[in-house]
């Protein structure tokens, strides 16, 4: 008897101490911005009848302990739940005939994206894998942090070159870290894929060097014609991140549109990507007569956030603007009800009615619980398009991949009938999303 209760002691603590740890993850997201999402008021409230019940002695079965832990991981297209690929997702990625290295931003300023990513490579391998791999073979994912450092990214790169000896690479995140890495992969000849570059001349550095990800230079002017056409914009603010490739070339393809669009800029403020206060830049551009009609962001999630927020504190209610760095739902998770409105250009849109994007939601939704964003969007049609390459190549060699990629035509994936261009860029339709109600909608 008092073995059993020793026992049971020791289960509850041990489901405590994990509740314990994912209400404090819940708790600390809500507190880094004041609108925190319903989903974690939820989770943190479900949580703490939880833990009073384990301290007062209730018993509570392991089924219905998972069920609460499950409770955070609920959302729908732009209405995001919290939960990340658990680590043992990893357990069998890395065994395998066929090796490809995976670069990707799980720490730092881009986790948000490099999250989306795992778990849409995941999701991609055990269905490839599940159906027999390629012709036969297996592919197995080496996953390595570039923690959103562009060193790092090129020490990560070195290293499933030389000592992992992939066929080939998927990453950066980041097209800053892309700039010094993919010259690592062009150097070795061995084939690298963008899956969120969207910077300014990534391709160019070498004929190995492919993207899936849209390129601001053809998702931004879209946007601009919505908010010339749709929105009847005339004046903007522009606000971008000074030290981030993405954010500093966004901006000046805005600009460039923007001038061809007849919309004049009153005012560019800049920042870095660490910056958390913002209220400087934001009180000189309310300070501004004439109103601009429109502030846009060039910028990632993190700041981005952040500018929307305090935005909204200090009493702007000017339409915001963004761009493909918006489109995930934790952009919504972390705004609440002062992103309404936002609009943003991008290369993907959850709701898209083709046949191969709802299997591929569907499938998202049963393995984590929660919606697919771009960045998720990307990475699993990225491997797709691997191992499309790899079945028409017959083979793993470098040179002969990399041809075969660069012949993929109208290939069916959630982004649409993908192709690679001459630059070996993405060929693909642009979105043009709102938020509203709490959900993206498609504008355009």
């Amino acid at each position: 008897m008092h073995t059993q209760f020793k026992t049971h002691a020791k289960t509850q603590f041990r489901w405590l101490s994990l509740i314990s740890m994912a209400l404090v993850a819940v708790l600390l997201m809500s507190a880094s911005v004041p609108a925190a999402s319903a989903a974690q008021a939820t989770m943190a409230a479900t949580m703490n009848s939880t833990m009073a019940a384990t301290m007062s002695g209730t018993s509570m079965s392991s089924g219905t302990m998972a069920s609460t832990m499950a409770a955070v991981t609920t959302g729908a297209c732009g209405l995001p739940g919290v939960a990340t690929p658990a680590a043992n997702d990893l357990s069998t990625a890395s065994t395998g005939d066929i090796k490809i290295g995976v670069a990707i931003a799980l720490s730092g300023a881009a986790k948000a994206y490099g999250d989306s990513q795992r778990k849409g490579l995941l999701l991609a391998l055990g269905e490839i894998n599940g159906a027999g791999g390629v012709d036969g073979k297996k592919l197995a994912l080496v996953i390595k942090d570039t923690t959103s450092d562009k060193s790092q990214a090129v020490t990560v790169f070195q290293g499933l070159i030389n000592a992992d000896k992939v066929a080939m690479i998927l990453g950066p995140t980041l097209s800053t870290e892309a700039t010094a890495a993919d010259v690592e992969a062009q150097k070795a000849s061995v084939p690298v894929m963008g899956m969120s570059n969207t910077g300014n001349g990534i391709t160019s550095i070498g004929d190995y060097v492919f993207r899936d990800s849209l390129s601001e230079a053809s998702a931004i002017p879209n946007t601009v014609k919505a908010m010339r056409d749709n929105l009847k914009v005339k004046s903007v603010a522009i606000m971008y991140a000074q030290n981030d490739k993405f954010s500093s070339d966004g901006y000046q393809i805005f600009k460039q549109e923007l001038d061809k669009s007849g919309i004049a800029v009153l005012d560019t403020e800049v920042f870095d990507t660490a910056d958390t206060d913002f209220s400087a830049q934001l009180t000189r551009i309310q300070g501004l007569s004439p109103q601009p009609d429109a502030i846009i962001v060039a910028s990632l999630l993190g700041p981005a956030a952040k500018i929307i927020v305090k935005a909204r504190q200090l009493g702007i209610n000017t339409q915001i603007v963004g761009g493909n760095g918006f489109n995930t739902p934790l952009i919504i998770s972390l705004t609440k009800a002062s992103s309404e409105g936002t609009i943003f250009g991008g290369a993907y849109d959850c709701n898209n009615p083709d046949a191969v994007n709802q299997t591929f939601v569907k499938a998202y939704l049963a393995k984590y619980g929660d919606a697919p964003d771009q960045f998720a969007a990307q990475a699993y049609s990225a491997l797709k398009i691997v191992a499309d390459a790899l079945h028409r190549a017959g083979s793993a060699d470098p040179k002969a991949l990399r041809d075969a990629l660069a012949a993929t035509k109208d290939l069916p994936t959630p982004l649409g009938a993908f192709s690679f261009d001459a630059n070996r860029d993405a060929q693909q339709k642009t979105y043009v999303i709102k938020i509203t109600g709490g959900k993206f909608t498609l504008i355009q």
